[in-house]
């Protein structure tokens, strides 16, 4: 079911930016790709500094999400200013019907895979139940993969690869669940410490 799904989002985004050329697909394939791994790879040092973002049910969904909603809006912003926005590079038609299709394919099928590998990492209270239990073995090599490649080309040194950080996220999600109290519902009669009214 990822798959399919992933594949529509990859067909539309093709379709649509083999209109627009290679040019701004491309870029728009990078930034995809560089927002999802800071958001992945920022996330340890954001448990380390405020552990009490995760508390809320689905707090690991949520920060992953909101991290690569950050990321991708300032390098979105960033590239509208120097490159998309200032100028266009058209190169044959061809080259840029068939290449801006397959990199907005390759845009909307990875980041509909990463969405949903994060969904059902940490599942989040009010998303659909068949989204928490689907399965996304394939959509999940191909995101790791491209954060692995992605660091050999950064050249930095790492001590895990994204799919051990992606177990580890999820141990860390499962060791500390996070419960939350209905604050309508009645204080408990049977607690000595708790008064009538």
């Amino acid at each position: 079911m990822a798959f399919w799904i992933a594949t529509a989002m990859g067909l539309i985004l093709g379709v649509f930016y083999s209109r627009k050329g290679l040019y701004e697909a491309l870029i728009l394939a990078f930034n995809l790709i560089l927002s999802i791994y800071l958001a992945l790879y920022l996330m340890p040092t954001l448990l380390t500094q405020a552990p009490s973002a995760t508390d809320i049910p689905g707090g690991f969904s949520l920060a992953i999400l909101i991290l690569f909603a950050l990321c991708f809006g300032i390098l979105f912003a960033v590239s509208f200013v120097l490159f998309t926005g200032q100028f266009r590079v058209p190169l044959a038609r061809i080259l840029d019907c068939l290449g801006g299709g397959f990199a907005g394919f390759f845009s909307g099928f990875g980041a509909t895979s990463f969405v949903l590998m994060v969904l059902t990492l940490t599942p989040m209270p009010g998303v659909p139940r068949f989204i928490q239990n689907m399965e996304v073995g394939a959509n999940t090599r191909l995101v790791c993969s491209a954060c692995d490649g992605l660091h050999r080309w950064i050249g930095a040194d790492r001590l895990y690869r994204t799919e051990e950080l992606l177990l580890w996220l999820n141990q860390k999600a499962l060791e500390k669940p996070a419960t939350m109290t209905d604050p309508n519902s009645l204080p408990d009669t049977t607690d000595p410490n708790t008064t009538k009214t």
